[in-house]
């Protein structure tokens, strides 16, 4: 039994070491195989007696010892959408099962899991690496930027044009200069009227029930309101006033000026700045060349009203408008005028203007300058800070909002007819973008705007998380797809497939899908491919045992023969 057992062990020791032999074969002819997993040998005994009495040759077996789990070396490429995985995980990939008539490949429903990613796109856009294996990805919304993780697709890449987007926003930044030099001035140049003031003059002093109409503002909206005096010594025969005509209080028996300043306190009260002279009793109510004052006395007293004119001042200064660009929803170009003045006698106060030389762009609403006024310093109060906008055409925002003027572009009569745009100065109480600090010009900054004209594909990138971002000419960029990766509680599990791919089995484990990067899972890095996990050197050292261990059983065979020859000899 000793010598039939001998053969019987060697002959198997030959299968065993074969076996061994063809996955070294392997493993070298794929050294080079991207993504591919060696396959090692593992040999157990096989036993029929063995014990402290006797030992009965048994032999040995072999079988496949994958190392799926073992990394590959990254190599890096020159094709942007060649991935490799530095850590754990799969690509889940699609095998082709027919062409459908559009000439569009129909896919297996269950996927398959690959290291193998020399993807590059084939003619419809789809991601396919050197095997045919089609690689598969969760969609993105470029809008929203909302990955659907519900469901696997097949990565196609075929949107290669952006399409025209208009402009919504403007985000302006500029420094307006709070000293400017006349020199700068691209306005008027001639001194303007200085600021109007109003005289009253009254001999004999006042009568009761004369009446004062008082006009403050500029034409375009003026303020008027009515006084009418009440001598307080008729007591109840004195004159009333009816609403809205104010009623001012005087005693005949003061003098002019104590009279006149009696009138003066009430119109102070009413946002009429006046001062009255000591002197001579003339009370004068103060205007500006941004709001005028004029004045209408009424009744028997004699009372006079004189409109004069102080002292030249410098005019308002214009500066060079700065251009800024738009685009409409065909994707045309269009540029718009901001012209910022500062109002003269008050540093802290500008004017701008929108207007545009474009023959496409009929109007600018609103036509008349957005008056901006601009804290000179901090307000611990609010936490306004110095340089940054207090208010916008008299309206004050809360801190940290947005100061926005909005905007409408008319294109006379094309489409679309006209087009909002939001203009934005930053945020009220904060010194940022829009800003109020010494300088001799207007120190323009930026314009930037979200529009777009129409574009074209010209590159992608992809991200260690597995993020897809076509880049195209015109600046936009869209995020469509994302890579995940594929684990499983046992790689080594994994049923090898043609083309170096794996389906799953019971052994593997069910397929976790997880984002790049995250719960145990590598990144991605694009760029490049994995390489095989085969070691020359070391297959090579295998060779050489797997071969001696092949002559040693080859030799047991040899040598058992002739025992059986002796022993047939000895019955002859």
């Amino acid at each position: 039994m000793s010598l039939s057992g001998a053969l019987t062990s060697a002959v198997t020791g030959l299968q065993a070491q074969s076996i061994a032999m063809g996955a070294i074969s392997d493993n070298i002819g794929n050294s080079q195989t991207a993504g591919y997993k060696r396959v090692d040998t593992e040999f157990q005994t096989l036993l029929t007696v063995s014990n402290a009495a006797v030992h009965e040759p048994g032999g040995v077996t072999s079988k496949p010892l994958y190392t799926n789990d073992v990394q590959g070396t990254v190599q890096q490429t020159t094709t942007e959408t060649n991935l490799a995985v530095s850590g754990s995980g799969y690509f889940a990939v699609s095998k082709v099962a027919s062409v459908n008539g559009s000439s569009l490949p129909v896919f297996e429903a269950d996927p398959l899991y690959t290291r193998a990613g020399d993807f590059k796109p084939d003619n419809n856009g789809y991601l396919v690496n050197s095997a045919g294996y089609y690689l598969n990805g969760w969609a993105v919304n470029p809008a929203t930027g909302i990955t659907a993780k519900n469901a696997l697709v097949q990565i196609r890449l075929d949107q290669l044009k952006s399409d025209p987007q208009p402009t919504s926003l403007v985000t302006y930044s500029a420094n307006l200069p709070t000293n400017p030099s006349q020199a700068q001035n691209t306005g008027p140049t001639a001194a303007v009227p200085g600021g109007q003031t109003v005289t009253f003059t009254g001999t004999p002093p006042l009568t009761d029930g004369d009446t004062m109409t008082v006009t403050l503002g500029p034409a375009s909206s003026p303020t008027t309101k009515t006084f009418v005096f009440s001598d307080t010594q008729l007591g109840g025969g004195a004159a009333t006033a009816t609403p809205p005509a104010i009623l001012v209080p005087f005693d005949s028996t003061k003098t002019l000026a104590q009279q006149m300043q009696a009138i003066s306190s009430v119109l102070n009260v009413h946002g009429l700045t006046s001062t009255v002279s000591a002197s001579t009793g003339d009370l004068t109510i103060d205007g500006s060349s941004m709001n005028p004052v004029t004045a209408v006395a009424t009744g028997g007293s004699g009372t006079t009203a004189v409109t004069t004119v102080g002292a030249n001042i410098n005019p308002d200064i214009q500066f060079a408008p700065t251009k800024i660009n738009i685009f409409d929803a065909q994707g045309a170009a269009h540029s718009i005028d901001v012209t910022w003045t500062q109002v003269s006698g008050a540093n802290n106060t500008y004017t701008v203007k929108y207007s545009s030389s474009d023959p496409n762009i009929a109007s600018i609403t609103p036509s008349a300058p957005t008056t901006v006024v601009f804290n000179l310093v901090d307000n611990p109060a609010t936490g306004a800070k110095a340089g940054s906008v207090l208010s916008i055409n008299g309206v004050a925002g809360n801190i940290n909002t947005a100061a926005t003027v909005g905007l409408t572009v008319n294109y006379g009569g094309s489409a679309p007819s006209s087009q909002p745009v939001t203009f934005n100065m930053g945020s009220y109480g904060v010194a940022q973008q829009t800003t109020l600090f010494t300088g001799t010009d207007v120190a323009f900054i930026s314009a930037p705007q979200d529009g777009l004209p129409p574009g074209s594909f010209r590159n992608l990138d992809i991200d260690a998380h597995g993020l897809i971002t076509l880049n195209f000419d015109n600046g936009a960029r869209k995020t469509e797809f994302q890579v995940p990766l594929v684990t499983f509680s046992n790689f080594n599990g994994l049923q090898a497939e043609n083309g170096n791919a794996y389906s799953t089995t019971v052994a593997s484990g069910t397929p976790q899908i997880t984002a790049a990067g995250g719960n145990g899972t590598g990144n991605l890095v694009a760029s490049s491919t994995e390489g095989s996990n085969v070691d020359i050197a070391a297959e090579f050292t295998k060779l050489i045992q797997t071969q001696r261990a092949y002559e040693a059983n080859s030799k047991v065979i040899t040598t058992t023969n002739q025992m059986l020859q002796i022993t047939n000899q000895m019955v002859a």
